[in-house]
C-alpha cells in the first residue's frame, strides 16, 4: 500500500463518518479536503464501489452479490456490486456468517448467487505452469543473485 492509497482510506473513513452524521455531498468534500463533489465520488467509486448518496443512503437500494473463496491468505469473503467489487475481508474466526453480517446492512436487499467466484480463480491461481514467464531485463541480475532484496 503507498502512502497515496492510505491517505484515501483515511479520507473515504472520514467521509463516510460525515455523510452517517448528515452532512451534505458538498460539505463532506469540502470538509474531506477535496475539491468538489466530482473528487468525492471518484474517491467513493474507486474505493467502495458506490456513490456519496447511496454511501449517505445507508446503501438502500444497493444488490451485493458476495461468495466465499479460498486464498493463499486465509478463506475471503468478496462483495460486488454493480460498480464493481465493493469488499473483501477475511473470514478468520468469525465463521462465514459473522462474515456475511459485516457485509451486509439489512436495508441492502443483497442475495448469493453461486458460482459467481469461480470465473476469477483461474486469473487470480493460475495452474502450475501456466503462469508467463518473463525474460530478465539486459544489465538486470536474476532474482536471488547479487540482487538487493
Amino acid at each position: 500500500m503507498t502512502p497515496k492509497d492510505f491517505l484515501q482510506c483515511l479520507t473515504l473513513e472520514h467521509v463516510k463518518t460525515l455523510l452517517r452524521n448528515g452532512e451534505s455531498v458538498l460539505d463532506t468534500a469540502l470538509n474531506a479536503g477535496l475539491s468538489g463533489p466530482g473528487r468525492l465520488h471518484d474517491l467513493c467509486v474507486s474505493l467502495d464501489a458506490a456513490s456519496p448518496g447511496e454511501m449517505k443512503s445507508g446503501g438502500a437500494g444497493i444488490e451485493i452479490k458476495y461468495g466465499f473463496a479460498a486464498t493463499p491468505f486465509g478463506e475471503a469473503l468478496i462483495g460486488e456490486t454493480a460498480r464493481g467489487i465493493s469488499h473483501l475481508s477475511f473470514v478468520d474466526g468469525q465463521g462465514r456468517n459473522g462474515a456475511r453480517d459485516l457485509l451486509v446492512a439489512p436495508v441492502c436487499g443483497d442475495q448469493r448467487i453461486e458460482g459467481w467466484l469461480d470465473v476469477l480463480d483461474p486469473m487470480l491461481y493460475p495452474p502450475n505452469g501456466s503462469r508467463r514467464n518473463s525474460d530478465v531485463a539486459p544489465g538486470c541480475p536474476i532474482f536471488g543473485e547479487d540482487s538487493v532484496l
